[in-house]
């Protein structure tokens, strides 16, 4: 495996500062800009416990109303949507993986091709990619209606059509196997793999960032057991769960080691790339 990029894997909130520098979001978000542009997201944005312009980002309808307003105004993305329960992706972060990997050796001519590995319902990363860099990508999932949903979204973008691709992966044991086809060659693989290893640690962690998120707003701790920011089955937890899932992307790299420049995934714990390959540490 030649780069893992670790960050840590969150759901939406808060843009925090220290993005990459071609990050858009690097001051925040701009609601009365957005509101603007997509006049949708005005009910969902009040004063916060700071008195600052904000949304609540526990509800699932505020999250994904922003991301469709940002994914609007910032990259001409428009009609963006997901499922109820989809997993809802925030912005600033998915625009950060895809500023790093174009400053990857080899990835800063525009004649690049992207293979998003589990693309799920939101399509993020082949979205982002077109639009800030003009990239071929192919997103890649093993759940048909997801890539379903993505189809809309592309068919909406017109732009898009001739940029981004999909593609089914039909054995849930393989990642690039089925995917990337004989004498095909990729400059990149991103990934945002399940970490949870079940739905109860799913849930579990969901709880806890309810809960930081009602503290931070000076209110009581969560009640509702829900996925605050959606994701279901595949997205978000699978058997061995992140620590497995890692083990199983560098092994098979290994295999289409000729056919691919850089595999590079999140990590949500440092501690789970170690054990997924002795060979390498959190820093190669």
């Amino acid at each position: 495996m030649k780069a893992l990029h670790q960050s840590e894997k969150s759901q939406a909130k808060p843009v925090r500062k220290g993005l990459h520098p071609r990050n858009l979001h690097n001051q925040g978000y701009d609601f009365p800009a957005l509101v603007k542009s997509h006049p949708s997201l005005a009910p969902h944005v009040k004063p916060n416990a700071h008195g600052e312009l904000s949304i609540d980002f526990a509800d699932p309808l505020a999250v994904k109303t922003l991301n469709a307003a940002l994914l609007d105004r910032y990259y001409n993305i428009v009609d963006w949507d997901i499922p109820e329960g989809a997993l809802c992706p925030p912005i600033p972060g998915r625009a950060d993986y895809i500023h790093y990997m174009a400053d990857l050796p080899g990835l800063e001519q525009r004649s690049i091709k992207l293979l998003d590995i589990g693309t799920g319902a939101n399509g993020i990363y082949p979205l982002l990619a077109c639009q800030m860099y003009g990239w071929q990508c192919v997103g890649s999932d093993i759940n048909t209606q997801s890539l379903e949903n993505v189809a809309t979204i592309i068919a909406n973008n017109p732009t898009l059509k001739d940029r981004f691709t999909l593609r089914t992966q039909h054995d849930k044991n393989h990642i690039f196997e089925g995917i990337i086809q004989a004498g095909e060659f990729f400059d990149v693989s991103v990934c945002n793999p399940p970490f949870h290893a079940s739905l109860d640690e799913a849930l579990k962690g969901n709880q806890l960032k309810l809960n930081n998120l009602a503290r931070s707003r000076g209110g009581e701790k969560a009640n509702t057991p829900a996925l605050n920011f959606g994701g279901q089955g595949a997205e978000l937890w699978c058997k061995g769960g992140e620590q497995l899932f890692l083990k199983k992307l560098i092994k098979e790299s290994q295999v289409y080691s000729t056919q691919c420049r850089w595999f590079t995934s999140l990590v949500s714990k440092a501690d789970n790339v170690k054990p997924a390959n002795p060979d390498i540490s959190s820093g190669s």
